[in-house]
């Protein structure tokens, strides 16, 4: 018992904030960063969260990060079955755990992990002539490179693959700041472009974002992500006529809230 309590004491101490008091003003020092995304593509919905945590218990120096992440995505496509035209209703379940490392330099953050993914997809009716069906686990590595909010501009990149399927995601974006104020408060608008797939499809999709910051005072400051354009999508298998697991050829949506505490 006394060391299911000390585990669980050295649990929560990992997760919680870390504030300090000077000269009589609150200075908090975030541990985490909590991010949640909302993907809508013709035929796809995806829904993805993500917790990050400094070891030092500070998410704004360089050091060691944890970071766990999920998501469930519900998508159909049409195939051929027998000869007949077929449409199949999926869901993927992904869970996964990393390691990783950051170091801030010029206001910019460079992080890299490394870890393990479980990937499960289940199609309703079954498809045998889609590769990405049933469960994998494999390794998993994530990279990225983030302005800071102090920086004139913003700019964001992400990549992240595992072997589970061979999965795939890519991301660019870059934007200009606008409003008064300092640069952290201020809007950013520009382009994005991405590249996603597996062993069963390839996409690619360009768009543009706008990113709202919202000071939330004594909880921190909100960043809202909104993001639309256009997606491309090729089939692996000439059995699959159209669609894939991130969904068909057509307009796409994203709305992100990412939150430090």
């Amino acid at each position: 018992m006394l060391r299911k309590r000390t585990a669980a004491t050295l649990l929560l101490l990992l997760f919680l904030p870390n504030v300090t008091f000077a000269g009589g003003d609150e200075s908090r020092t975030f541990s985490s960063v909590a991010y949640t995304e909302l993907n809508f593509a013709r035929g796809d919905q995806n829904y993805y969260s993500s917790l990050i945590t400094a070891i030092n218990r500070d998410i704004d120096k360089d050091g060691f990060l944890f970071r766990v992440q999920g998501s469930i995505d519900q998508f159909e496509y049409n195939t051929l079955l027998d000869v007949a035209g077929t449409k199949i209703n999926g869901t993927e379940w992904q869970g996964a755990a990393f390691v990783g490392y950051q170091r801030i330099r010029d206001d910019i953050n460079y992080s890299v992990y490394a870890g393990f993914e479980d990937l499960s997809v289940n199609l309703s009716p079954k498809d045998f002539n889609n590769p990405v069906r049933g469960s994998q686990a494999g390794a998993g590595v994530i990279g990225e490179i983030e302005t800071e909010q102090e920086k004139r501009f913003y700019g964001d990149v992400q990549g992240e693959y595992t072997s589970a399927f061979q999965t795939y995601f890519v991301r660019v974006r870059a934007g200009a700041k606008f409003g008064p104020g300092l640069p952290a408060s201020q809007l950013a608008i520009g382009p994005e472009g991405s590249l996603l797939g597996d062993q069963s499809f390839n996409a690619q999709r360009l768009g543009a974002f706008v990113l709202l910051p919202i000071d939330l005072k004594a909880i921190g400051r909100l960043e809202v992500i909104a993001a639309g354009g256009y997606q491309w999508v090729s089939s692996n298998s000439e059995d699959i006529a159209s669609g894939s697991l991130a969904g068909g050829t057509g307009a796409y949506a994203t709305a992100s809230f990412s939150l430090p505490f």
